[in-house]
């Protein structure tokens, strides 16, 4: 560096000369050799600083700072192990977040163990009140959720597997995925079962579940591909083997789970995003006509006679 910058000022020695000898400066007035020699000392005076000890340096310490930072924003091995491509600033965290934060205020609201009451005034999936103008409550649904348990086991099970489906389809088409999942299950589960009260995350995790299917099949590779594909066969069966899981719903959310994946993967043609949503707007439009005919009559009334849940405020 330094034998190239004193080669630098030798040339404009060179120029500088020849131009004083036509009497002209490099503006085409009368050379002021003086001048022209403040201009080219400059470069001789840089080539004395020490540029390769400096520069190697900041290279060091731009290193150790990259390390720091590192280390502060890898999420510890144990959460690597459990969920894998776990990622603090993901999507998936903070939706996470949001409904663990959401049950707490639900518990607090019914000074325990939330109510029916309490959960279809806050917003749950419920037929009657849909039909009068709540659609509101095909989405609201996924945060809320019936007891402790409940609300733990649908953040662990969609953390188990949707933070690779998040890397794989990207942060805002995951949030898509996520909430379309859950409104179109909750939409089967209104139109199939409409006296039944359902709240939770799951018609959104079985969304996750169906893309984890997609990712398996079109992005995977290796031994483990098998394993994976049975495994999550496996939870979506013996889920959906519980008295209180609704199947409609977690059917939905899944079969809308591998539409959407298919959808919104960055590699899909055109046609195949075509195919995909076309499924899905057909059974949503029957599950939609199906809600609207359904008397609800009964439900409205039995609903009518819980208490507010702030005294004073209809």
């Amino acid at each position: 560096m330094a034998s190239f910058l004193s080669a630098l000022s030798e040339l404009h020695d060179t120029l500088v000369a020849s131009l004083s000898s036509c009497g002209l400066g490099l503006d085409g007035v009368e050379a002021k050799p003086e001048l022209m020699r403040s201009v080219v000392m400059l470069p001789s005076a840089v080539a004395a600083v020490p540029f390769q000890e400096s520069s190697a340096a900041v290279v060091q310490q731009v290193e150790i700072e990259s390390r720091r930072g590192a280390r502060q924003a890898a999420p510890p091995e144990g959460l690597q192990l459990f969920f894998p491509g776990f990622k603090w600033e993901t999507a998936l965290v903070k939706l996470s977040c949001a409904e663990l934060a959401v049950y707490c205020f639900e518990h607090l609201l019914s000074a325990g163990t939330p109510t029916v009451c309490t959960l279809v005034q806050l917003g749950a999936s419920w037929a009657p009140a849909i039909c009068s103008g709540h659609v509101w409550r095909l989405v609201v649904p996924i945060f809320l959720h019936g007891n402790l348990g409940h609300v733990l086991t649908n953040v662990l099970f969609q953390m188990r597997l949707g933070f690779k489906v998040e890397e794989s389809l990207g942060r805002w088409s995951f949030v898509s995925l996520y909430l379309l999942s859950g409104t179109f299950g909750n939409l089967v589960s209104a139109a199939l079962q409409p006296a039944k009260v359902a709240v939770g995350a799951s018609t959104s995790a079985m969304g996750v579940l169906g893309a984890t299917v997609v990712r398996l099949l079109c992005e995977e590779q290796g031994p483990e591909k098998q394993a994976m594909l049975i495994s999550s066969f496996l939870i979506l069966v013996f889920i959906n083997l519980s008295p209180h899981a609704d199947l409609f719903g977690h059917l939905g959310g899944f079969l809308s789970g591998v539409c959407l994946s298919l959808c919104l993967k960055p590699s899909s043609s055109n046609s195949l995003r075509f195919w995909s949503v076309v499924p899905m707007l057909a059974a949503g439009g029957i599950c939609g006509y199906e809600l609207s005919v359904a008397p609800h009559a009964a439900q409205m009334a039995e609903i009518a006679q819980c208490p507010a849940l702030w005294p004073g405020v209809s």
